[in-house]
Protein backbone atom coordinates (compact mmCIF):
# COMPACT_ATOMS: atom_id res chain seq x y z
CA UNK A 1 0.00 0.00 0.00
CA UNK A 2 3.27 1.90 0.82
CA UNK A 3 4.31 1.67 -2.37
CA UNK A 4 1.03 1.91 -4.60
CA UNK A 5 0.16 5.30 -2.40
CA UNK A 6 3.88 6.86 -3.59
CA UNK A 7 2.72 6.68 -7.28
CA UNK A 8 -0.59 8.45 -6.74
CA UNK A 9 -2.81 5.05 -6.44
CA UNK A 10 -6.22 4.92 -4.06
CA UNK A 11 -5.98 2.31 -1.64
CA UNK A 12 -9.14 0.35 -0.69
CA UNK A 13 -8.79 -2.55 2.35
CA UNK A 14 -11.21 -5.30 3.99
CA UNK A 15 -10.41 -6.49 7.21
CA UNK A 16 -11.79 -7.72 10.04
CA UNK A 17 -9.04 -6.37 12.28
CA UNK A 18 -9.97 -2.86 13.04
CA UNK A 19 -6.09 -2.42 14.53
CA UNK A 20 -4.97 -3.46 11.45
CA UNK A 21 -1.93 -0.97 10.34
CA UNK A 22 -3.85 -1.72 6.84
CA UNK A 23 -6.46 0.97 8.33
CA UNK A 24 -4.20 3.07 8.82
CA UNK A 25 -2.36 2.91 5.23
CA UNK A 26 -5.76 2.71 3.28
CA UNK A 27 -7.68 5.75 1.69
CA UNK A 28 -11.17 3.51 2.40
CA UNK A 29 -11.33 0.75 4.85
CA UNK A 30 -14.46 -2.00 5.50
CA UNK A 31 -14.01 -3.25 8.94
CA UNK A 32 -16.08 -6.46 9.12
CA UNK A 33 -17.48 -6.74 12.78
CA UNK A 34 -18.06 -10.65 12.74
CA UNK A 35 -18.25 -12.06 15.93
CA UNK A 36 -16.82 -15.30 17.36
CA UNK A 37 -16.59 -18.16 15.29
CA UNK A 38 -18.44 -21.16 15.28
CA UNK A 39 -15.94 -23.53 15.74
CA UNK A 40 -12.99 -21.91 17.93
CA UNK A 41 -9.62 -21.30 17.05
CA UNK A 42 -9.91 -20.68 13.51
CA UNK A 43 -10.35 -17.00 12.75
CA UNK A 44 -10.02 -17.02 8.75
CA UNK A 45 -13.29 -19.04 7.82
CA UNK A 46 -15.93 -16.98 8.97
CA UNK A 47 -13.60 -13.45 8.34
CA UNK A 48 -13.07 -14.95 4.74
CA UNK A 49 -16.56 -15.45 4.25
CA UNK A 50 -17.77 -12.23 4.98
CA UNK A 51 -14.88 -10.58 3.04
CA UNK A 52 -15.76 -12.74 -0.43
CA UNK A 53 -19.96 -11.41 0.49
CA UNK A 54 -18.19 -7.60 0.66
CA UNK A 55 -16.40 -8.01 -2.21
CA UNK A 56 -19.46 -9.86 -4.25
CA UNK A 57 -21.04 -6.52 -2.76
CA UNK A 58 -18.41 -4.50 -4.34
CA UNK A 59 -18.12 -5.72 -7.63
CA UNK A 60 -21.58 -5.98 -8.24
CA UNK A 61 -22.30 -2.44 -7.39
CA UNK A 62 -19.32 -0.98 -9.36
CA UNK A 63 -20.30 -2.97 -12.93
CA UNK A 64 -23.85 -1.12 -11.93
CA UNK A 65 -22.47 2.29 -11.20
CA UNK A 66 -20.27 1.82 -14.80
CA UNK A 67 -23.02 0.78 -16.99
CA UNK A 68 -22.92 -2.64 -17.25
CA UNK A 69 -25.81 -3.22 -15.83
CA UNK A 70 -29.51 -2.82 -17.22
CA UNK A 71 -32.49 -3.85 -15.84
CA UNK A 72 -30.87 -6.49 -13.70
CA UNK A 73 -28.76 -7.95 -16.51
CA UNK A 74 -25.63 -7.82 -16.71
CA UNK A 75 -24.69 -5.91 -20.73
CA UNK A 76 -21.11 -5.55 -20.26
CA UNK A 77 -20.25 -9.07 -20.97
CA UNK A 78 -17.94 -10.14 -23.33
CA UNK A 79 -19.17 -12.85 -25.23
CA UNK A 80 -15.25 -15.13 -26.32
CA UNK A 81 -16.87 -18.42 -25.91
CA UNK A 82 -19.68 -20.21 -27.19
CA UNK A 83 -21.51 -20.21 -23.77
CA UNK A 84 -21.47 -16.56 -23.52
CA UNK A 85 -22.37 -15.66 -26.99
CA UNK A 86 -25.34 -17.89 -26.21
CA UNK A 87 -26.13 -15.90 -22.95
CA UNK A 88 -25.78 -12.78 -25.14
CA UNK A 89 -27.52 -13.69 -28.15
CA UNK A 90 -30.93 -14.22 -25.12
CA UNK A 91 -29.87 -10.78 -23.15
CA UNK A 92 -29.97 -9.09 -26.63
CA UNK A 93 -33.11 -10.72 -27.92
CA UNK A 94 -34.70 -9.96 -24.02
CA UNK A 95 -33.79 -6.38 -23.47
CA UNK A 96 -33.74 -5.66 -27.55
CA UNK A 97 -37.46 -7.17 -27.31
CA UNK A 98 -36.45 -9.21 -30.58
CA UNK A 99 -36.15 -12.35 -31.73
CA UNK A 100 -33.13 -15.22 -31.82
CA UNK A 101 -32.05 -14.85 -35.10
CA UNK A 102 -32.75 -10.73 -35.02
CA UNK A 103 -30.39 -10.60 -31.55
CA UNK A 104 -27.67 -12.24 -33.45
CA UNK A 105 -27.22 -10.73 -36.41
CA UNK A 106 -27.56 -7.10 -34.67
CA UNK A 107 -25.09 -8.32 -32.09
CA UNK A 108 -22.73 -9.35 -34.97
CA UNK A 109 -23.12 -5.76 -36.31
CA UNK A 110 -22.15 -4.75 -33.18
CA UNK A 111 -18.77 -6.68 -33.17
CA UNK A 112 -20.15 -8.51 -30.21
CA UNK A 113 -20.68 -5.46 -27.84
CA UNK A 114 -24.05 -6.08 -25.85
CA UNK A 115 -24.61 -2.67 -24.91
CA UNK A 116 -24.17 -1.67 -28.58
CA UNK A 117 -26.66 -4.02 -29.82
CA UNK A 118 -29.38 -3.21 -27.46
CA UNK A 119 -28.83 0.39 -27.94
CA UNK A 120 -29.06 -0.24 -31.49
CA UNK A 121 -32.35 -2.07 -31.30
CA UNK A 122 -33.93 0.15 -28.67
CA UNK A 123 -33.52 3.21 -30.44
CA UNK A 124 -33.59 1.70 -33.81
CA UNK A 125 -30.35 3.23 -34.94
CA UNK A 126 -27.04 1.56 -36.74
CA UNK A 127 -24.50 -0.19 -34.27
CA UNK A 128 -22.11 2.71 -35.54
CA UNK A 129 -24.93 5.08 -34.24
CA UNK A 130 -25.17 3.36 -31.18
CA UNK A 131 -21.81 2.85 -29.96
CA UNK A 132 -21.30 6.97 -30.95
CA UNK A 133 -24.13 7.52 -28.42
CA UNK A 134 -22.28 4.97 -26.05
CA UNK A 135 -19.56 6.92 -26.15
CA UNK A 136 -20.67 10.35 -25.37
CA UNK A 137 -22.70 9.51 -22.72
CA UNK A 138 -19.29 8.74 -20.62
CA UNK A 139 -18.65 6.93 -17.76
CA UNK A 140 -20.09 8.00 -13.90
CA UNK A 141 -17.30 9.39 -11.88
CA UNK A 142 -16.71 7.99 -7.94
CA UNK A 143 -16.08 10.22 -4.89
CA UNK A 144 -12.63 10.53 -3.84
CA UNK A 145 -13.27 11.19 -0.07
CA UNK A 146 -11.35 9.17 2.51
CA UNK A 147 -13.91 7.47 5.10
CA UNK A 148 -13.84 3.73 6.89
CA UNK A 149 -17.38 2.21 6.66
CA UNK A 150 -18.35 -0.25 9.14
CA UNK A 151 -19.95 -3.62 8.31
CA UNK A 152 -21.93 -5.51 11.11
CA UNK A 153 -22.48 -8.96 9.25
Amino acid sequence: MRSAKKIGAKCFGITCNPDHKMSRLAHEVVVLKVGPEVIAGSSRMKCGSAQKMVLNMISTASMIRIGRVWKGVMIGLQPKSKKLQRRAIRIVSELGRVDHDTAKKTLEEARGNVRVAILSLRLAVSAKSAKKIIERTGKTQGSSSTRTISVRV
